[in-house]
């Protein structure tokens, strides 16, 4: 005996879907409207550090010592930031970024930077790839939640170093990509790393 089995058409409702597409259309709406005015607030918060744009001059074409000559000014209690990049290390002094927040940097033809706020004591990297454009940062003068704001010397939107979403400009809205940066305390914890140290 063979037993078959008859495929019942599925029927759905046409205006349950639409309802959901439209919710969901909406949500996405008031979602971007939320991060639209998040951005016009910060914006709207900024305020004037004292220096004049790029008055905290970043560093654009860094040079390096090794990590025995950099001994002499490195105490045991200085702090650095490492950036590891196909197997070499770059090094980079607190007390050296402190003065200039922004080191901009191209390694294998692909820009990066690393930045430092000395108010809120973050540190972070950056790749300079952005919306399609390969660009550097500056330090535009101002301060949002007592962070440093920074630019990009493309389209001169203003990004929060923090938060690393232009705020205002051609690129708002759009979000950097970061990259890891290591932070070392001591001399000591410096063992091992020999390659390069920003001078």
């Amino acid at each position: 005996m063979t037993y078959g089995c008859r495929k019942e058409p599925i029927y759905q409702d046409s205006s349950q879907t639409e309802e959901s597409q439209l919710s969901y259309q909406e949500d996405q709406s008031q979602e971007n409207q939320n991060q639209e005015d998040m951005l016009d607030l910060l914006f709207d918060n900024i305020k004037a550090g004292g220096p004049r744009i790029d008055g905290i001059p970043p560093v654009d074409e860094p040079k390096y010592i090794s990590i025995e000559k950099a001994d002499v000014f490195l105490s045991a209690k200085d702090v650095v930031f490492v950036v590891e990049h196909n197997k070499n290390v770059y090094i980079y002094p607190q007390n050296i970024l402190v003065w200039h927040e922004i080191v901009n940097e191209n390694l294998d033809d692909k820009k990066i930077s690393i930045t430092y706020c000395p108010l809120t004591g973050s540190t972070i990297g950056y790749k300079g790839n952005i919306s399609n454009l390969d660009t550097t940062f500056g330090t535009s003068g101002k301060l949002v939640n007592s962070n440093l704001v920074m630019y990009d010397r493309e389209t001169m939107s203003y990004i929060p170093q923090i938060l690393g979403v232009a705020i205002q400009g051609d690129l708002k809205g759009e979000r950097l990509e970061e990259f890891p940066i290591i932070c070392v305390i001591g001399q000591a914890n410096l063992q091992g790393v020999r390659q390069n140290n920003l001078q």
